[in-house]
């Protein structure tokens, strides 16, 4: 079902479309979920009621913004009870009807609400599940040889090759930063890892799933008993960090003024002129008494404060890199993997949801066949979403049904 959302949304800005198999069935259908239609239905209530207030000018300022957030899925879900409806008489009709023409006809009109049905369950799912927050448009991309030796380090170069080809037809840009070959080979194709930075539209979005470690099983060219090699090569995927930029709002800031400190005699301030801003979301302190000016210190004190936040930032952020790094990396071990590339058998398989598909040479080429594959495990994660949304209104009802018993 919820590929048609990934269609909605990714499909977009999309160079290639996203026909998904008819055979693969990844998701069950959601929508007949007890939880979610007693949502929709609340929701119709609730619409209708703030609605008609509405229409006699008898709503406060929060109720007139929700009445504005919910309008949209209230009609949706307002549609979808009406298709439920009609798609239950003509499934009805369909069983008593004797005459073969009308059957047909009742037959394609039950496709017919029921693809609007699907349709219906996806756009609501847009509207009432949280917006991920990943429209990150510069990224560096990472390959490093696993294990597995020589072929390792080709198959890193392969990896490498696939990611430039799917950037090129995206359209994003693609500039590599450094590159280490992998040492005591007789191959310029084999590398120990490469670092490339990328931008465009989507690019986070759509290879974040590529992180971790990609398997291949082949024969190396230099094997003459053509015994499989199982090799590895880990791919990283960590967002570009943004330039910091430090806003300090008066409202988080608390001025506090003294008498500077000094030995005595004319170096000892008759007035308040020393300052001390505290930076009230961190708990950062700065005191200044450099000059007579209490002006001047308190412009000395903020430029302190905000390279001394400039500095937490920065570590902050250069931590969580170096940890995202280590966790994709991983050990790089051959039964750690998302992806195997079996060449003997000519198939891809995706093991976080268990999907295979034939061609490597299409696939390695960065074209519709690799577009697919990724669109497919943003549908699987769409998917998983949108169960956590549902277990969240659960625990939701309960809470309440506990208060008020």
């Amino acid at each position: 079902m919820l590929r048609h959302i990934v269609r909605a949304t990714a499909g977009r800005n999309s160079r290639f479309p996203h026909p998904l198999s008819t055979n693969i069935h990844l998701y069950c259908s959601l929508v007949d979920d007890k939880t979610f239609r007693m949502y929709t239905k609340e929701l119709v209530r609730k619409h209708k009621i703030l609605f008609d207030r509405s229409m006699k000018n008898n709503l406060t300022a929060q109720e007139r913004n929700d009445l504005l957030l919910i309008s949209k899925s209230a009609e949706l879900a307002k549609e979808l009870d009406s298709v439920d409806h009609d798609l239950a008489e003509v499934t009805e009709a369909f069983k008593k009807e004797g005459d073969q023409n009308m059957r047909e006809l009742l037959e394609n009109e039950t496709k017919a609400l029921s693809t609007r049905k699907d349709e219906l369950f996806d756009e609501i799912v847009l509207e009432i599940t949280p917006v991920e927050t990943d429209e990150i448009t510069d990224i560096i991309l990472e390959v490093h040889a696993g294990v597995g030796g020589l072929e390792a380090g080709l198959f890193a170069h392969d990896m490498y090759t696939m990611y430039e080809r799917f950037a090129v037809n995206q359209g994003w840009k693609f500039v590599p930063r450094e590159i280490k070959e992998m040492e005591g080979t007789h191959s310029s194709r084999a590398i120990n890892s490469i670092q490339v930075n990328m931008s465009g539209d989507n690019v986070y979005k759509l290879l974040k799933f590529e992180s971790g470690i990609h398997r291949v099983q082949r024969v190396p060219s230099t094997e003459k008993s053509g015994r499989i090699h199982t090799s590895t090569a880990v791919v990283v995927i960590l967002p570009k960090p943004a330039e910091i930029k430090i806003n300090i709002e008066q409202k988080d800031i608390k001025l506090d003024t003294f008498r500077s400190q000094g030995g005595g005699g004319q170096s000892v301030n008759t007035t308040d002129s020393a300052v001390r801003l505290t930076h009230l979301p961190t708990g950062t302190v700065i005191e200044c008494q450099q000059t007579r000016s209490q002006i001047k210190n308190r412009e000395f004190a903020l430029e302190h404060l905000k390279s001394h936040l400039y500095e937490q930032q920065l570590c902050d952020q250069q931590t969580k890199t170096a940890s995202m790094r280590r966790l994709q990396i991983g050990g790089a071990n051959r039964n750690e993997k998302i992806r195997t590339y079996n060449y003997v058998q000519d198939r891809v398989t995706d093991h976080r949801m268990k999907l295979t598909v034939s061609g490597i040479s299409e696939l390695l080429e960065g074209g519709e066949k690799l577009s697919n594959l990724i669109r497919s495990i943003m549908d699987l994660d769409k998917q998983e979403r949108f169960k956590i949304w549902l277990a969240e209104q659960d625990n939701g009802k309960d809470k309440s049904s506990n208060s008020t018993s």
